[in-house]
């Protein structure tokens, strides 16, 4: 059986928002941080956009499992 699960237009906006910053497959990303020149991340704006994730993972766990 298929479970609908609604999400927030917030929610909806985020993930939109993190597809179009994906511009690059994962390999090459990986080999941009690797071999790249460029060393800094922005820790903020990284932890922001993983604990925004894991909310809304955790939000849609919650939805299918109940």
């Amino acid at each position: 059986m298929l479970k609908k699960v609604t999400l927030d237009p917030k929610d909806v906006a985020f993930i939109r928002t993190a597809e179009q910053m994906k511009t690059k497959d994962a390999k090459s990303l990986r080999e941009e941080f690797q071999y790249g020149a460029k060393t800094a991340v922005n820790k903020e704006i990284l932890g922001n956009l993983v604990r925004k994730s894991k909310e809304i993972v955790e939000r849609v766990e919650i939805a299918l499992n109940s």
